[in-house]
């Protein structure tokens, strides 16, 4: 038992990389064994946390459940759900090595992913970016993935370190260990979206640099377009609350401020009020120009922040 210690005790030293997997109702073996695979092949000391954010599908949490076969791998499963903040910050307390990999658990690995990371072990924060992947004409009636899509020229590292913290994304990243426990997620946000916002404007407050490279994980699989308007509109309840802290790092709000200015935002809300059925039913249903969501997403906030007052 003693000489077992000692070699646990003599691994953890030598840990070079934490791989760091949040899983909520998603299956994440296929990238656990990606990831494991090309650590190996890099002779790299690495530990691989899964932590399962109270997921409610019993068939994703059971095919997920394989993974702790693989010697590296901790598999953790939680009771309840604790938000996409302090999973987190629970995945980075419960880690050993000095830099940390974050990975959302439903992107594809390129082949690459984790040598490019090897490169800025140095480094405090690095941002690989995300690419959009998936078949254009089985996704062209999908509303995130046109989106995304409409999106893609800002995914690019250059556009990305024009304003750094900003296009920061918890999708995939990596961060030095001593500064995710200094500068942890808020985990007052417990519903969806923005926690990385947050974390980018901490950063930025402490003058850590956060390097953005090309070496994007891809996104393949996206949620129908009624899941994905509930997330959108979960989003700006959040972006709602935290608004105060939010401006100057958002481009919603700078648009409202500016807006305003020149004409009073309960027409703004009025007109949601009026058309928010009728542009529901477009979005869901038709494949509607993407002004029309972004117009949705203006008035839906602005109906929130009239509701505030």
């Amino acid at each position: 038992m003693g000489l077992s210690i000692l070699f646990t005790y003599l691994c953890t030293l030598m840990m070079q990389l934490s791989i760091l997997i949040p899983v909520y109702n998603s299956d994440c073996t296929t990238l656990v064994a990606t990831l494991c695979q090309q650590a190996r092949s890099l002779n790299l000391c690495f530990e691989v946390i899964v932590a399962d954010d109270g997921s409610k599908l019993q068939d994703i949490k059971a095919a997920n459940r394989a993974i702790t076969q693989w010697e590296e791998v901790d598999y953790i499963e939680l009771p309840h759900n604790i938000g996409r903040a302090a999973i987190r910050n629970l995945l980075a307390e419960r880690s050993h090595a000095p830099q940390l990999l974050f990975l959302d658990c439903d992107v594809v690995a390129g082949h690459e992913l984790l040598s490019n990371y090897l490169r800025y072990l140095d480094s405090d924060v690095v941002c690989g970016g995300i690419a959009i992947g998936g078949d254009p004409e089985l996704w062209q009636h999908n509303l995130r993935y046109r989106y995304e899509k409409h999106c893609e020229p800002q995914h690019t590292s250059e556009q990305r370190q024009l304003r750094p913290y900003q296009s920061f994304r918890t999708t995939n990243f990596m961060v030095r260990r001593e500064v995710m426990l200094r500068h942890p997620f808020d985990e007052r946000i417990t519903n969806y979206g923005y926690e990385d916002v947050l974390f980018g404007k901490a950063l930025k407050a402490s003058k850590i640099r956060i390097t953005h490279i090309e070496n994007p994980v891809g996104i393949d699989d996206y949620e129908d377009n009624a899941t994905f308007l509930l997330k959108t509109e979960e989003a700006l309840r959040t972006l709602c609350i935290f608004s105060n802290e939010l401006r100057g790092y958002n481009r919603l709000l700078t648009t409202v401020d500016i807006l305003r200015h020149k004409c009073p935002l309960r027409l703004l809300a009025l007109v949601h009020r009026l058309l928010r059925w009728p542009m529901r039913r477009c979005l869901l249903r038709y494949r509607c120009p993407l002004t029309v969501y972004q117009f949705y997403r203006l008035t839906y906030f602005t109906w929130l922040l009239q509701k505030q007052q």
